[in-house]
């Protein structure tokens, strides 16, 4: 069998159909992990990211701070993290390798129509010239309600 590397967007889609499918054993190992705080502690294969990613963007609660660097984890499981950009207020993305593809999600986060985002760190980041305009066309949306970039 051939493993295809899946997006992130396309990964939680997968979760969707899961639980639409009422197989949710995946997002209950990671919910119980986050009640124990023991995600912190554990590396995270891409897999229980795309799952984190999907609990904490179907929660009814909007996150305060979403910090990338906190979860333990590859480049591949931080870009599949990325999505959870829409859920929060603030998002702490320094010193995190972004590239392209990641400048996109944040992109789309900031022109979301309900948005919650108003803090966003992108210190210590070599976005390129090509992230940075995928940022400033989200950041010039009518809809971008960012009060703080750094």
């Amino acid at each position: 069998m051939v493993k295809v590397e899946s997006s992130a967007e396309r990964t939680i889609n997968l979760f969707h159909c899961l639980n639409e499918l009422n197989d949710n054993s995946l997002v209950e190992e990671i919910q119980n992990s986050l009640k124990s705080g023991k995600l912190s502690d554990t590396e995270l294969e891409s897999d229980q990211c795309s799952a984190l990613a999907f609990v904490l963007l179907t929660s009814k609660e909007v996150l305060d701070e979403f910090d990338l660097k906190t979860y333990n984890t590859s480049a591949a499981g931080h870009q599949r993290l990325l999505p959870v950009v829409r859920n929060c207020r603030k998002a702490i993305l320094n010193s995190c390798d972004l590239t392209e593809q990641s400048c996109e999600v944040v992109a789309s986060a900031l022109q979301s129509s309900n948005s919650p985002l108003r803090d966003l760190d992108l210190s210590y980041n070599n976005l390129g010239d090509s992230g940075v305009k995928l940022l400033c066309a989200g950041l010039m949306s009518l809809n971008c309600k960012l009060q703080r970039l750094w």
